[in-house]
């Protein structure tokens, strides 16, 4: 299955109190993320397994990758895209090897 320590994986979590703000911010950052790079597999956007909590809509990417250094990368580039697009600060959760997915 590929699971670490075997490979490399991290959950990305956005989040925002409106749900149309959410499933934009989801959208725009999987555009970001398409076509994966070589070695990375994305799954994604999707609810996450709480979809609502503490009045505030989240979705999730699951990524997979063959070694840390590639899923460096392409954390460095979303968190940038973040930054960029003047996202708030905690509208997106990088969580790297997560021992849950909520």
């Amino acid at each position: 299955m590929r699971y670490p320590p075997f490979s490399a994986m991290a959950n990305l979590l956005v989040r925002s109190e409106k749900q149309e703000t959410a499933l934009r911010m989801s959208a725009e950052l999987g555009q970001l993320l398409a076509p994966p790079l070589e070695q990375i597999k994305i799954m994604g956007p999707a609810e996450a397994p709480v979809p609502r909590l503490k009045n505030e809509y989240r979705y999730q990417f699951l990524i997979k990758a063959a070694n840390r250094t590639a899923l460096n990368e392409l954390l460095h580039r979303a968190r940038h895209f973040a930054l960029d697009r003047k996202w708030g600060a905690t509208a997106l959760v990088i969580d790297v090897d997560p021992v849950t997915l909520m």
